[in-house]
C-alpha cells in the first residue's frame, strides 16, 4: 500500500514534483537540484513552493488541514502543511 504523500505527489505537475522530491525526499540543496532541473535558483523557488501549495490544497481537499493535523504527522507532512504560504 503506497504512503498517502505518494499518492498525493501524483497531483502535481511533473517539474514541481521533480523539485519537490529531490528537496525533500532525496535532501539535495538548491544548488543541486538547480543543476539536476537545469533551472535558475529563483525558477527552483518557485516550483517548490508551488509544489508545496499544490499538496496543501490536496490535503486540506482531504480534510487534512492546521486545524486537524494528526497526532503521529511525520516530518514531511509538517514541512508540507505548517510551510508559510507565499504572496
Amino acid at each position: 500500500m503506497r504512503a498517502p504523500i505518494d499518492i498525493l505527489i501524483d497531483e502535481v505537475p511533473v517539474n514541481q514534483r521533480e523539485a519537490f522530491v529531490l528537496r525533500e525526499i532525496e535532501g539535495l540543496i538548491s544548488a543541486q537540484i538547480c543543476k539536476v532541473l537545469a533551472v535558475s535558483i529563483i525558477n527552483f523557488g518557485v516550483l517548490i513552493d508551488r509544489s508545496r501549495a499544490r499538496l496543501r490544497e490536496c490535503l486540506e481537499l482531504k480534510g487534512w488541514g492546521n486545524d486537524d493535523l494528526p497526532q503521529n504527522r511525520g516530518a514531511l507532512y509538517c514541512r508540507i502543511v505548517l510551510q508559510p504560504r507565499s504572496g
